[in-house]
């Protein structure tokens, strides 16, 4: 079970990622420049979520393996 889990949230994790860095390289284009100062802030703000919500896949992805090694 925990592998069928595990995988979900590989899956997710990946997803996440990918978007992440599409959203971080927007960041960098010219065309954010010209978005308002609040979207920006937004957007950076959504994108410092997305890094947590990474990190917190991870460590769900990291406990479930270490449950499933008999931890």
């Amino acid at each position: 079970m925990n592998s069928e889990i595990i995988e979900k949230l590989k899956v997710e994790q990946a997803d996440l990622i990918d978007k992440s860095r599409r959203l971080y390289l927007f960041n960098k284009y010219e065309k954010f420049k010209l978005l308002t100062k609040k979207h920006r802030k937004l957007l950076v703000k959504q994108f410092s979520l997305m890094a947590k919500y990474i990190r917190i896949l991870k460590s769900r992805i990291d406990d479930l393996g270490e449950q499933g090694n008999g931890r």
